[in-house]
């Protein structure tokens, strides 16, 4: 299982975990749950948390499963996160549908280089609950009625967390010495599974001013 928080260089990772690993014949987790409507359970589920994987699992087959993640700085990852949505996506009209926040602070239009104000703001929101850095999370757990359905998400700790606060993921990568750690995750696949994983792709590669 590939737990993918945002803004970690999670895309190159699940691109090179799928072009080795993925075959049709294994169903993928969102089509568990009955009923399912494909498309807005792929965008629900594209970021779940560990406590998801281990919540539609159960107890067994989450213990055999191999569990994966990268985090990253918290700061570098906040100020990544602040850009993206400053510039993302790239219709404007479908920006300021999805931006109302950046729009109430004086920005009209999408910006690779936004104000240092509007980062201290930014910041200053989530105190206020005006802005939130996983809500898929809360999402996930109100849409699968999940044990954690009341518990606060607001760090990448508690994406690899169970309900009492412990780590449940076998692999944590770090961005910062992420080809390092994606050597260390080749050999456990190749272990396990017999797969040798390519190198990673540089996907979503974003430039910004220091």
């Amino acid at each position: 299982a590939f737990v993918a928080i945002n803004k970690t260089g999670s895309s190159s990772i699940l691109q090179a975990l799928t072009d080795g690993l993925y075959s049709p014949d294994v169903p993928e987790i969102w089509r568990f749950k009955e009923g399912h409507r494909l498309r807005r359970e792929r965008d629900i589920l594209k970021h779940a948390q560990a406590y998801f994987y281990y919540d539609q699992l159960g107890t067994e087959a989450y213990a055999n499963t191999f569990v994966l993640t990268p985090v990253r700085n918290p700061w570098d990852k906040m100020v990544s996160d602040f850009l993206f949505r400053c510039r993302e996506p790239r219709d404007p009209e479908q920006w300021r549908k999805t931006r109302q926040w950046f729009i109430g602070q004086g920005m009209d239009s999408p910006s690779a280089e936004p104000p240092m104000e509007l980062f201290t703001a930014f910041i200053r929101a989530f105190e206020k609950r005006e802005q939130r850095t996983h809500r898929q999370w809360t999402s996930i757990s109100k849409e699968y009625g999940m044990l954690d359905v009341d518990k606060e998400n607001v760090n990448q700790i508690d994406g690899l967390s169970d309900l009492e606060g412990n780590i449940i993921v076998n692999k944590v990568m770090r961005f910062e010495s992420m080809l390092e750690d994606w050597e260390e995750v080749r050999a456990s696949v190749l272990e396990r599974t017999g797969v040798t994983l390519e190198d990673l792709p540089h996907l979503n590669k974003a430039t910004r001013l220091d």
